[in-house]
């Protein structure tokens, strides 16, 4: 081979070697630029993610008294709510004795707003713990409010004197399940058999009696409304005949008698009036 020729190889070969050599530095510097290209687009995020995805927390407030929650059931519009009285220190004090709340202090607090909401589930009454006309009414607890009155005991309608005196013509009789008179009677087959005599058809159960004529409220019952109890389980279970604003007929497990309707034992009890003639 001449000089020359040997020459050109040689150039040609220290050609390639510098270009390979450089496409190696090339390849051994791409990482590093892309670990820093990484670095920079997390820092970028890191930098931007505190101004994109956090919120400031809210500032800080005095905390509000606690309210009493209003039960379920409670009326939410004070349009439509029944109005409450305003007692006396002596009057909760009365109030507390008859829920039997101890020590009976006159102040109408928790302990006696849950015993007030206990009474009034039990009448099926709105349960708010509050110390309602109605309510007052029950527990025989005289009060005056704007919104109610005091009126005098109103006769009978004439067309329930029967049904009244058939009621009374029956104290005495024994109770029977399925009882229609005139020897034995249950509280609803009482009801039927007096009101027959004066001319009124009522259903035979005193949950059906419970959904005829028209509601009367507790404050307002007259001799001849219709008076129910809930002594044998939840709804009107039971059912007799007034013969005032404070007492009733009616056949109880004892017989046919005249009973107390808003104190004592029928008292806790009662939980509507309803007034067919």
């Amino acid at each position: 081979m001449n000089p020359q020729t040997s020459a050109r190889r040689g150039g040609r070969g220290g050609r390639r070697s510098v270009a390979l050599l450089a496409a190696a530095v090339v390849l051994l510097l791409a990482p590093a630029s892309v670990t820093s290209a990484a670095a920079a687009v997390t820092g970028g995020a890191a930098s931007i993610a505190p101004t994109t995805t956090e919120t400031a927390a809210p500032p800080a407030t005095t905390e509000a008294p606690a309210t009493e929650a209003p039960a379920a059931g409670a009326p939410t519009s004070t349009a439509t709510a029944e109005p409450v009285a305003k007692l006396t220190r002596a009057q909760v004090k009365r109030l507390q004795l008859k829920l039997r709340v101890a020590p009976a202090d006159g102040v109408l607090g928790p302990r006696t707003r849950a015993a007030l909401r206990r009474f009034q589930a039990r009448h099926h009454l709105t349960a708010d713990g509050r110390p309602h006309p109605r309510v007052l009414a029950l527990l025989r607890i005289p009060v005056r409010t704007p919104s109610t009155t005091v009126t005098a005991a109103t006769p009978a309608p004439a067309n329930v004197l029967p049904a009244i005196e058939a009621a009374r013509g029956a104290i005495g009789a024994a109770y029977a399940s399925g009882g229609n008179g005139p020897s034995a009677y249950d509280c609803s087959g009482l009801t039927t058999y007096a009101f027959g005599q004066a001319g009124i058809t009522l259903p035979r159960t005193s949950y059906a009696q419970f959904e005829v004529g028209t509601e009367v409220p507790l404050t307002e019952i007259q001799a001849g409304d219709l008076v129910f109890f809930d002594t044998a389980g939840a709804g009107a279970s039971h059912v007799g005949i007034a013969t005032g604003p404070e007492t009733a007929i009616s056949a109880t497990t004892h017989g046919v008698m005249e009973h107390p309707i808003t104190t004592g034992y029928w008292g806790e009890h009662l939980i509507g009036a309803r007034r067919v003639a």
